[in-house]
């Protein structure tokens, strides 16, 4: 999925489960950061300590860093039930971790999350689960079984779903995995991404307990959206234009834009170490300090931790439960 679902949908999902404004907007803001924190960060705070922050996404899906392989199968294909009937292919191939929607790993991460009454948590392990029915029947790991057929397909390397480029990330597209019996191969996201809606809307009133008069009425609203097809810009820009309508009905106000950088320029400050001795060969440093002694309330330190945490928790999880059976020398 993209910033579509993982920040549109995810602010709607929130505030029609309880959460006011302000809190749907870091569970919404965390969500879709799991997709833009793709820098490691070295910051140094006022007593000369170094803060060291986590990955959660490649810059290229093309060009893994080995040392960093394991943010796909935590972060975006959590290993599933490969039982599931919606993963059963024409070859008839199985595989231990391949990614099925709402699987007992993510809903357990989702769970975690929430119990830890931790917002930026909670956004990060809403990006997980909902992955889990955008990149069904991928894993997060080079394999053939990731592959399609086509001569552009053949020269992309089998991680995730990168041979299907963009296509199962996008609200209102419907295209074809020929890799599944003939019933499966038709994909329709908007049917993928609404099972998800319902989903996640579960999760979040488990956390908030409210009672929601016309949960219909809100599903029904969103599957409109999703009926404007298109992935243009322009259709694009239409149907957030009907979410914000909708945010403002739920709770008055326009959903808030996304800036990826915000987080971040509000906690850190840039210093530069120019040198006067070689001014042109460009042989500047630059050096991340944080703004504020108290910096450890600060919505970027508090998303790092909870990225840190979502990792260690999510690792044992599936280490436990897939990896330890299997002998990858990438894991």
């Amino acid at each position: 999925m993209d910033i579509e679902f993982h920040y549109y949908i995810t602010y709607l999902v929130a505030l029609e489960a309880g959460f006011v404004q302000e809190k749907a907007e870091i569970i919404a803001v965390s969500s879709q950061m799991v997709d833009d924190n793709i820098e490691v960060n070295y910051i140094e705070n006022h007593a000369g300590e170094i803060y060291k922050t986590y990955i959660s996404q490649t810059a290229n899906i093309l060009k893994p860093d080995d040392e960093l392989f394991r943010i796909y199968p935590i972060f975006h294909f959590v290993p599933g039930n490969y039982m599931n009937s919606s993963a059963f292919r024409k070859d008839g191939i199985m595989h231990v971790l391949n990614t099925t929607p709402n699987s007992k790993n993510a809903q357990n991460l989702m769970n975690i999350a929430l119990d830890s009454k931790n917002l930026y948590r909670i956004g990060i392990a809403a990006h997980t689960y909902a992955d889990t029915w955008a990149h069904q029947n991928f894993i997060g790991y080079y394999s053939s079984f990731n592959s399609l057929q086509g001569v552009l397909e053949k020269a992309i390397p089998n991680i995730g779903h990168a041979d299907a480029r963009h296509k199962p990330d996008l609200v209102s597209l419907i295209w074809k995995d020929e890799r599944l019996i003939s019933k499966n191969e038709i994909v329709d996201n908007n049917q993928r991404f609404l099972e998800a809606v319902v989903s996640l809307l579960k999760h979040f009133i488990r956390y908030t307990k409210k009672k929601i008069i016309n949960r219909d009425l809100f599903l029904e609203t969103i599957d409109s959206i999703f009926s404007l097809k298109g992935c243009s810009d322009y259709h694009k820009q239409k149907r957030k234009d009907m979410y914000n309508k909708l945010s403002c009905r739920l709770s008055g106000k326009q959903i808030p834009e996304y800036d990826k950088f915000s987080w971040f320029r509000e906690a850190v400050a840039i210093q530069n170490d120019d040198s006067m001795f070689l001014p042109n060969l460009n042989y500047n440093r630059t050096k991340y300090v944080w703004k504020e002694e108290n910096y450890k309330k600060s919505n970027y330190y508090c998303f790092s931790e909870a990225i840190k945490k979502h990792q260690r928790v999510a690792g044992k999880i599936i280490e436990t439960d897939k990896y330890s059976q299997l002998e990858l020398n990438r894991w």
